[in-house]
């Protein structure tokens, strides 16, 4: 009788450690998942691209900037009076280019609007002139987000 105890004992101590165990390897599974959500969840973010991508961006935009306006510079040179072109009053420091950038905001008040909020909503001031002249379809990708809230 004691024998059949024991036996008894250990098949259901064995049962209980099977059950742990299988409790354990749901409970990893869980984690792991979890942990890949959270990794995908931090990645997701309401700017068009990630902060690198955007300091890049930034860095190679500048550069070409200053070599556009270098050769222009030189173009210009040879002018007797060295006048500039006319630029927009709002615009008077920046190169025409980026007048060129932001026009299409200033001629349409619903772009504009829609370009305001954009960057406000990603604080991030590079989405504005993107969303003007609609660079990398950014505009497009402004009117999902703002007014529909879709996050692509």
């Amino acid at each position: 009788l004691q024998l059949k105890d024991k036996t008894v004992q250990k098949s259901t101590h064995s049962a209980m450690e099977f059950r742990s165990s299988k409790k354990m390897v749901i409970s990893l599974r869980v984690v792991l998942v979890l942990v890949c959500l959270v990794s995908l969840i931090s990645h997701a973010s309401a700017r068009p691209s990630s902060v690198r991508h955007s300091k890049q961006l930034r860095l190679i935009d500048h550069l070409l900037r200053s070599r556009a306006a270098a050769e222009s510079r030189k173009a210009h040179h040879h002018n007797a009076d060295h006048q500039h072109r006319r630029r927009s009053a709002d615009y008077e420091d920046f190169y025409d280019a980026d007048y060129k950038r932001v026009q299409q905001c200033y001629e349409d008040e619903d772009i504009n609007e829609l370009c305001q909020r954009c960057s406000k909503v990603t604080k991030s001031s590079l989405v504005f002139p993107m969303c003007c002249n609609n660079e990398d379809h950014t505009m497009t990708w402004c009117k999902e987000y703002v007014y529909y809230g879709i996050q692509t």
